[in-house]
């Protein structure tokens, strides 16, 4: 992807539609520790059990790939925590590179072409693909309890 179509697509999704929405960010209690091209770092909301998972995604690519993401410590620029559980979710790379998922592609799911104009759907934003890893990553310590 083009280097200034991918910042234009971060500017959008993750300054825009994440960092600068305060009604997602109180909704979601989410806090947003760090948010510059290509990196955006995300402190989810803490789970029942006190945990609060603070998630890093690589959107250098984002739109023509799914996103690249890992735990990290709660600091931006901290190191990955080792183990990362495997998350199956459209949108990430995990799931798109996954041997089950070789023949499907992240361009199924985010755009759609209407009247000639390839448009994003609503359910595949960088946003939404970050709610739905918040929820699996609150299913795998459910399990691991």
């Amino acid at each position: 992807m083009d280097a200034l179509v991918a910042k234009r697509v971060f500017e959008r999704e993750a300054v825009r539609d994440i960092r600068d929405n305060q009604e997602l960010l109180a909704l979601r209690c989410w806090q947003v520790l760090a948010c510059e091209f290509p990196v955006l770092v995300v402190k989810f909301a803490p789970t029942p059990s006190g945990r609060a998972h603070t998630v890093m995604v690589d959107a250098h690519d984002f739109g023509a790939q799914a996103l690249r993401w890992n735990l990290v410590k709660d600091a931006p620029g901290s190191p990955e925590v080792p183990g990362k559980p495997f998350v199956c979710v459209v949108g990430l790379i995990d799931y798109h590179s996954h041997q089950s998922h070789l023949n499907d592609p992240f361009d199924n799911y985010r755009y759609l072409v209407e009247d000639c104009v390839r448009k994003v759907r609503s359910g595949y934003t960088m946003a939404a693909i970050l709610q739905m890893l918040e929820r699996q990553l609150l299913g795998h310590e459910a399990v691991a309890a």
